[in-house]
């Protein structure tokens, strides 16, 4: 759960701004599911378009990672192995689910002192990524850059119906939080509002 350290060059970006890719889940051996390409890449056109550190997230889990290295750094190499210079990553936030992503990605925020977040998730994600990271961030400019999820319309409807559930719970246990739909304009996205 603890960050690692390498020393990125921070110089050649801008400074007080990130783009953030949220894990998903990779095969025992390592290798990256298609949902998790999608966001990979998504991130890469991101922080390639507006010249910013990439930040990567995924630790170990039963249902997303059994592999000995970090889900992130399998992100990391797979985005690498598509151009990005080892230089331009973030240490790496190993975390097990969204929760952690937000609460470990706020300790990279104040280290980092950053103002500006580029949040790229899956679009079906995109709605629960923004309210851990704003809930523990919420000092932070955060920008939705979602990668579009090409699955079938039965995956696509459980993997909402899991999130209008995980979103239902996160307002239980944050009864004051504002509700999603007024809190950012989801329909510049074309996405529907869990």
């Amino acid at each position: 759960m603890a960050m690692t350290r390498p020393q990125p060059e921070l110089h050649h970006f801008q400074s007080d701004v990130i783009t953030l890719v949220l894990g998903y889940k990779n095969t025992a051996q390592g290798e990256l599911l298609p949902v998790m390409q999608q966001r990979a890449k998504q991130a890469l056109r991101i922080a390639q378009q507006f010249n910013t550190p990439i930040l990567c997230t995924g630790g170990w889990g039963e249902k997303f990672n059994q592999h000995p290295c970090a889900h992130a750094s399998h992100v990391q190499r797979w985005m690498q192995q598509q151009g990005a210079p080892a230089t331009q990553f973030l240490p790496y936030a190993a975390s097990r689910n969204t929760y952690e992503d937000g609460k470990l990605c706020a300790q990279a925020i104040r280290l980092f002192n950053v103002k500006k977040v580029y949040l790229v998730t899956s679009d079906f994600h995109i709605q629960r990524g923004f309210l851990w990271l704003r809930h523990f961030s919420p000092h932070i400019d955060i920008i939705c850059k979602p990668s579009e999820t090409v699955i079938t319309e039965p995956s696509r409807n459980a993997l909402y119906a899991h999130e209008r559930q995980a979103i239902t719970q996160f307002y239980r246990d944050f009864p004051d939080t504002p509700a999603v739909e007024t809190l950012y304009d989801w329909s510049s996205l074309g996405l529907p509002v869990s």
